[in-house]
């Protein structure tokens, strides 16, 4: 698995925390990976300033693990920010291909129908998702 920073910051009043790979615009991940995929996460159980409950956060380490192992295992690709705000956790990613996102993402909801879960795509987007998020917020 990727290395990862984490950071908790302010955003709109409420505490946004991120989980980010630190990547540089050089790193080859992006030129085989264009193709962004996210997956929002309805968290279940989370404290009124919309992070989640500790218990309930510690519960979804296994979760958590399946869906960085979903995306770099054959893919090539890899989750590089993970976001909680709001009582949703979205994972976004890089991957190859919108196809391969697509099939990644509905192998995640099937497998895992106890959780609210939206998935989606946007073609050749990855790197311009990850500069413009680093841009807003340091880690």
């Amino acid at each position: 698995m990727a290395s990862y920073v984490s950071t908790v910051t302010d955003w709109e009043g409420f505490p946004l925390a991120i989980r980010a790979c630190p990547l540089n615009a050089d790193d080859p991940i992006w030129s085989s990976n264009p193709h962004l995929a996210f997956l929002e996460h309805q968290l279940a159980e989370v404290k009124d300033n919309g992070l989640p409950e500790k218990d309930y956060n510690d519960r979804l380490a296994d979760f958590d693990h399946e869906v960085h192992q979903a995306f770099e295992s054959g893919s090539g690709g890899q989750v590089i920010v993970v976001e909680t705000f709001g009582g949703k956790r979205t994972y976004y990613a890089c991957t190859e291909s919108v196809d391969a996102a697509t099939e990644i993402l509905n192998g995640i909801v099937n497998k895992f129908p106890q959780h609210r879960l939206s998935p989606g795509t946007n073609a050749d987007h990855s790197w311009k998702f990850y500069l413009q998020y680093r841009e807003r917020f340091e880690w």
